[in-house]
């Protein structure tokens, strides 16, 4: 059996609102890096990527999330909690767990967005610009039974 892949629905919503959320999110974001106030800056820039990141989130079906949130914290214990890590050398320990959950936090947004922007990518050149899309070609166990 001969399948083609025309479109991949990697969203968990796909309300218009999330996307404008996200945007909404990255300005706060940017006018919190003009912020002179140091505590100011950083409570703003902090609220902007958690508007924009949460969006990211709700948009993202869990099982992506929990796949990316999964290597984040891989490579965020390897990172910060390793023995004679120079990134976490100056650190005490609840600073290396901050750090290693804010990894994790910031590394599944970001590759949640990468996915879905690919994703979006692939639907537009397979579907709507008609390039065709990833065939798979599957056989049944009964069949592959026979041949073995």
């Amino acid at each position: 059996m001969t399948y083609q892949i025309r479109r991949i629905n990697p969203y968990w919503h796909s309300n218009p609102l999330l996307l404008g959320a996200i945007a909404l999110g990255v300005i706060v974001g940017v006018i919190g890096i003009r912020i002179e106030a140091s505590f100011m800056r950083g409570l703003v820039v902090a609220l902007g990527c958690l508007m924009a990141g949460s969006s990211v989130l709700a948009m993202a079906r869990p099982v992506l999330s929990a796949f990316f949130a999964t290597l984040g914290l891989i490579g965020g214990l390897f990172v910060f909690l390793r023995p004679g890590s120079p990134y976490a050398a100056s650190m005490v320990l609840w600073q290396k767990f901050l750090s290693t959950a804010l990894f994790v936090f910031f590394y599944t947004i970001l590759w949640d967005s990468l996915a879905l922007v690919a994703v979006a990518l692939y639907n537009f050149f397979s579907d709507t610009v008609g390039l065709g899309g990833v065939k798979l070609d599957l056989e049944s166990d009964e069949t592959s039974g026979e041949a073995g």
